[in-house]
C-alpha cells in the first residue's frame, strides 16, 4: 500500500515539492526556493524519474543506477528547455524509494536532502536524516553544466552529513553520524540497502518535515515531529493525506507551523 501527500509552508505561495509512484516505488523532489520556476522542475524531475525507472527497471546496487540518473536529467532539461523556461528550475532534490514484493531489501536513494524513517512493529522508528552544509545541496542539475560544479566545489564547499537515529518511546537514541567531505568529490547519488523485514512502514519526506517551530520562534525536534506524522491509524486509502491533514490540526492546536513546503510519502510493508 503506496500513499502521498504535499502542501506548501507559510513561506511559499505555490508548492516546489512533488511526488509521483510507479509500482512499489517513490519518487519525491524538493524545488530550491532561491531558483525561479522550481515548482515547475520538481514536477518535471519526478515524472521523469518515474519513466525512466519503469521503462529500465534495474538492481539496487548504486553503480547501476549512474546511467538512469544520467538519463532523468538530460531529459529533463530537454522538457524544460521546449516549455522556454530556466534550466536552474532544476534545481531540485530527488528521492527514490524502492523495494519489490520478491526483495527483502529496500533501496533508498538521496540527490540532495530530506528524511526517511522506518517504523519497525514495536513502534520504535529508525531515520535517516540527509543535509549539506550551509543548506545548500549537491542537486542531479549539476550535471548539466561544468559551472554549475565548479560553483558548488569551489564556492559553497559543502560537506554532506548523514545522521541515522532512533526514536524509541518519543526519544532520541543510538546516533551514528557520518560526513561526505567535499574535497573528496563524492557522488550526487547516496544509497542505502535496507533490510524491511523488522519495518512495518516505510516514510520519506523533503526537508520541510524539520522546519515546524512555535509561535514563540522555538524549532520542534525532528523526533516529536516524525513520531506524531507516521502514528498512522490505519493503512487504507489516502492513509499519508489523513494523518498528516490530523497532525496539521493537532499542531495548530499548540501554535506549531511549518514555513518550508512539506512532502511525505509512505509505503506500507505489513
Amino acid at each position: 500500500m503506496i500513499d502521498y501527500y504535499f502542501n506548501h509552508g507559510t513561506a511559499h505561495e505555490v508548492c516546489e515539492d512533488y511526488i509521483c509512484s510507479a509500482k512499489n516505488t517513490l519518487f519525491l523532489s524538493d524545488g530550491c526556493s532561491s531558483a525561479k520556476n522550481t515548482d515547475i522542475g520538481s514536477r518535471v524531475l519526478t515524472l521523469m524519474a518515474k519513466k525512466h525507472f519503469k521503462d529500465y527497471w534495474i538492481s539496487d546496487y548504486e553503480y547501476s543506477y549512474d546511467d538512469i540518473f544520467n538519463k532523468i536529467i538530460f531529459d529533463s532539461e530537454v522538457i524544460i528547455n521546449n516549455l522556454g523556461i530556466n534550466i536552474e528550475s532544476l534545481f531540485a532534490t530527488l528521492i527514490v524509494l524502492k523495494t519489490t514484493d520478491e526483495s527483502k531489501y529496500l533501496s533508498l536513494s538521496f540527490i540532495g536532502d530530506g528524511v526517511a524513517a522506518f517504523e519497525r512493529h514495536d513502534g520504535s522508528i529508525q531515520v535517516y536524516d540527509v543535509e549539506f552544509a550551509r543548506n545548500a545541496p549537491k542537486y542531479l542539475a549539476y550535471r548539466l553544466k561544468d559551472s554549475y560544479r565548479n560553483q558548488f566545489h569551489n564556492i559553497f564547499g559543502n560537506d554532506r552529513s548523514v545522521t541515522i537515529f532512533d526514536i524509541i518511546d518519543g526519544q532520541k537514541t543510538n546516533i551514528e553520524k557520518s560526513i561526505d567531505f567535499n574535497y573528496n568529490n563524492y557522488s550526487d547519488i547516496k544509497t542505502f540497502c535496507i533490510n524491511k523485514t523488522q519495518f512495518k512502514n516505510a516514510v520519506i519526506f523533503s526537508d520541510g518535515v524539520k522546519s515546524f517551530s512555535r509561535d514563540t520562534g522555538e524549532n520542534v525536534p525532528l523526533e516529536n515531529i516524525i513520531t506524531d506524522l507516521v502514528n498512522f491509524k490505519c493503512v487504507n486509502g489516502n492513509f499519508v493525506k489523513r494523518r498528516v491533514n490530523r497532525f496539521y490540526k493537532n499542531k495548530q492546536k499548540q501554535n506549531i507551523n511549518h514555513y518550508d513546503d512539506l512532502a511525505m510519502a509512505a509505503i506500507h510493508l505489513g
